[in-house]
């Protein structure tokens, strides 16, 4: 494991009128040479559609490399070498946003997650005109592979709190590959995982199912880009932060 670098704790406070949007990384290309300089983006949006973000050490933390050797160019807009062959994991976080919602937004955000229990307990707890808080934070996976060399980088765990680990190679001839889900590295069983997928012609497909008792999800694989996602809500411990926080997953790989 190679770590880039680490940052200082942050919240930012953001007002939320409508649903958030999802972040993800993508890289200039899944399948890189060893001596290919690509660059790792930040995307801003929903089911795949969506615009850079801009990275900046107020907002992101826990930079990290998973894999054999990789050289980074710089901070400003990452371009990284991967300078070995095999299956690198490029990993970072994002630092709590402290989101506000009215009742009405609050429900649709909800519904859109299918976090169906959060629902049925906040339409009991909450009058229609309370300000909703949640603290979130979003961890930020994506895999690349250098070369035709396999190894099993994809299935290393990296810590994040809330995680997305591959059980089987996504860039293998699987037609299908397993996911299991980690929350505080204990699985994660009965909660909704999210597909979206984007094949050569742009067009954009949506799939979602829940873990079973051992917090895996299998996904039909195929040429494109895929994004993996997982939401986990929960009532907070420190309500002086917020009343709810949120644990957002994410994981990028191509497939060809």
């Amino acid at each position: 494991m190679k770590q880039f670098t680490s940052y200082f704790f942050l919240f930012i406070i953001h007002f939320s009128a409508k649903s958030q949007s999802d972040l993800w990384l993508l890289p200039s290309r899944f399948f890189p040479t060893n001596t290919e300089e690509i660059e790792i983006n930040i995307f801003s949006g929903n089911n795949l559609e969506g615009s850079k973000t801009n990275f900046s050490l107020d907002s992101f933390d826990n930079f990290k490399h998973f894999g054999n050797k990789a050289r980074k160019i710089n901070d400003s807009n990452i371009k990284v070498v991967f300078e070995e062959n095999g299956i690198h994991s490029i990993i970072m976080d994002r630092k709590a946003n402290i989101n506000q919602f009215n009742y009405n937004s609050f429900v649709s955000y909800l519904e859109e997650n299918l976090l169906d229990e959060i629902k049925e307990k906040s339409a009991l707890k909450f009058s229609t005109n309370k300000v909703i808080t949640e603290n979130r934070i979003d961890y930020l996976k994506m895999l690349v592979q250098v070369g035709s060399f396999s190894d099993n980088t994809y299935s290393t765990p990296t810590n994040q709190r809330l995680e997305i680990i591959p059980l089987t190679n996504p860039f293998g001839t699987n037609t299908s590959v397993s996911f299991q889900i980690m929350l505080d590295n204990q699985t994660l069983d009965g909660y909704t995982v999210q597909h979206i997928t984007k094949n050569s012609t742009g067009k954009t497909e949506i799939s979602g199912i829940h873990t079973d008792k051992n917090g895996i999800a299998n996904f039909t694989i195929s040429r494109g880009i895929h994004l993996i996602k997982v939401i986990y809500m929960s009532e907070n411990q420190d309500k002086s932060i917020a009343e709810f926080e949120t644990l957002v997953a994410s994981l990028t790989f191509g497939k060809k």
